[in-house]
């Protein structure tokens, strides 16, 4: 029952709060990680941008030389704008959370830690409230789909 023996700070000093050495270890490897996945995120969220950018100037160019319009090309850089401007706000509370918490657990601040779970909290929201949005567009897609081909 060693790891669940609370522990007063990672370097013997007194804290604010307490918690078992095995807490503080798993906090400190879920910052690490969410670090990592925050970084990806904004990695991918850039590529978006950059498809989106892409689309948009290489199909103009296309349409350019062939005197065309082609709203594919309009709807597809859209679309990736739009994606990743929709990432871009969960990767971004993931990335605060861990800067906060680990930021938190170093310096033994409850501001920092309060700042965290707020930000996870956002995150979780943001990611629950596009969910629902998704699903919603997924059972209209079928609804319309249904009465389209009943008609």
């Amino acid at each position: 029952m060693e790891n669940d023996q609370v522990i007063d700070s990672d370097l013997t000093s007194e804290r604010k709060f307490k918690l078992s050495e095995k807490t503080f270890e798993l906090l400190m490897s879920i910052s690490k990680w969410t670090r990592f996945l925050s970084i990806a995120g904004f990695v991918w969220v850039t590529f978006c941008f950059l498809f989106g950018f892409s689309f948009g100037a290489g199909f103009d160019l296309f349409n350019t030389y062939t005197q065309t319009t082609s709203f594919s090309a309009i709807f597809l850089a859209l679309l990736y704008f739009i994606i990743g401007l929709l990432m871009f706000f969960p990767v971004l509370y993931l990335y605060r959370f861990s800067i906060y918490i680990r930021k938190g657990l170093k310096e033994d601040e409850d501001a920092n830690i309060v700042n965290a779970l707020i930000n996870l909290s956002a995150h979780y929201k943001y990611i629950g409230i596009l969910t629902l949005v998704v699903l919603f567009l997924y059972a209209f897609s079928i609804v319309s789909l249904i009465i389209g081909l009943n008609v």
